[in-house]
């Protein structure tokens, strides 16, 4: 299995066969320390001058993995990133549902098509390059799914093509 870890503000990836898995470790998260995460990574250098939309709820009841909750959004804003062209934009955060606190990441980007959509959710790994030719190794995706799956959620993707994806998971109240 594969699995990955923060080292300051890079990401590294991890064979847990060759290390230890990290455990899942759920704490209570203020709408204060959603923020903190979010602003951890979409404070960038932003060359593609893609408008980012941020929201986060007023209140929040939220009981997640800070760490795997960071890195989720961490490689769904990446991606994002990478298939959004120049001038796009993105919409991102938290939204309060029925049954729990619904994440998304949305982009204007290039969108998935089906047969790649079916690839990423039956977990399996799939690398394209984005719209200035960014490289990836498919691993994200896979992280994504896993560290969602600890939470016991899953991971749904609309996308069309030409018109950009949206990634979401609901994480279920306490």
């Amino acid at each position: 299995e594969i699995s990955a870890c923060l080292v300051g503000s890079e990401m590294c990836i991890r064979d847990s066969s060759q290390t230890n898995q990290i455990k899942y470790k759920p704490q209570n998260i203020n709408q204060s320390e959603l923020r903190e995460i979010f602003s951890r990574f979409i404070d960038f250098d932003n060359n593609k001058n893609i408008k980012i939309n941020l929201s986060i709820p007023d209140k929040l009841d939220l009981h997640a993995d800070a760490t795997m909750l960071e890195t989720i959004l961490r490689n769904l804003f990446s991606n994002a990133i990478k298939f959004t062209p120049e001038f796009g934009t993105i919409d991102l955060g938290a939204v309060n549902s029925s049954n729990g606190t619904e994440f998304y990441v949305a982009d204007s980007g290039v969108g998935i098509s089906e047969s790649i959509k079916l690839l990423i959710q039956n977990g399996n790994s799939y690398s394209s390059n984005g719209t200035n030719k960014e490289s990836g190794n498919g691993l994200g995706l896979q992280i994504v799914r896993e560290f969602i799956q600890q939470h016991n959620a899953e991971l749904t993707i609309h996308s069309e093509e030409n018109k950009g994806s949206r990634f979401s998971f609901v994480l279920v109240n306490h």
